[in-house]
């Protein structure tokens, strides 16, 4: 929903379509939930108490009460994602409670898919009897637990809500493993950008995603059903 940045904590969401949303939510029919790999507390400075929040990537919530264990990324892998901040000091490093991550947005161009590989292959071997796995998303290495992920956690809501119907937005590489979540007679699943291949509909922009936010509210204020 918000427009992309190169500083992920500078990612806004405009305040229109924040009610917007907020209209929608209070629908009696509608579940509305913000799923994020963005932390909790990243979430809630950006949308209302009222809405639901999930940050990095469904283990940490503002409705339910389970909280993962937190558990210490090897000395040797953290070593290693300080030592890429000293080679690329336009790079950073990004801690969460249960991954790390280094940005490397600002040197994209001097990183080939070759040394992207290289540096995955690496960080993978300093993982050895831990739960973490390494992960290449838009522009950054995600050292994250194994366990958890947006299709878990999609899927057991969905699992726990087999009567609902759904429907999804995503707008990363990320977002395609819970797509395949949810199942083709149980809703639909948008993409927003042009880095996920499989949806049932495509929004060029986030600009877009913001302009049908804005119909679906309009048709909700004029009582019309909403759009299949």
């Amino acid at each position: 929903m918000s427009d992309f940045v190169l500083n992920p904590e500078e990612a806004t969401v405009p305040l229109s379509t924040i009610k917007n949303l907020a209209t929608l939510s209070e629908h009696p029919l509608i579940d509305l939930i913000i799923l994020s790999g963005r932390p909790l507390s990243f979430l809630q400075k950006r949308f209302p108490k009222s809405f639901k929040l999930a940050g990095e990537y469904g283990s940490k919530t503002n409705f339910t009460d389970n909280e993962l264990k937190k558990e210490s990324l090897p000395d040797k892998t953290q070593a290693k994602l300080l030592e890429l901040v000293k080679i690329h000091p336009h790079s950073h490093i990004e801690k969460k409670d249960h991954s790390w991550v280094w940005h490397y947005r600002r040197i994209k161009e001097s990183l080939s898919e070759e040394k992207i590989q290289h540096l995955m292959t690496k960080l993978s071997q300093t993982l050895s009897h831990s739960s973490y796995s390494v992960y290449h998303y838009n522009c950054v290495l995600e050292i994250k637990r194994s366990d958890i992920s947006k299709a878990s956690f999609v899927q057991s809501h969905v699992q726990h809500n087999p009567d609902h119907i759904f429907i999804a937005f995503g707008d990363d590489i990320a977002d395609q493993s819970f797509f395949e979540m949810i199942p083709k007679n149980q809703g639909w699943v948008c993409a927003v950008g042009d880095v996920i291949t499989k949806a049932d509909y495509y929004f060029k922009a986030p600009e877009n995603l913001r302009s049908f936010i804005l119909h679906l509210k309009e048709q909700l204020q004029m009582q019309e059903p909403l759009p299949c």
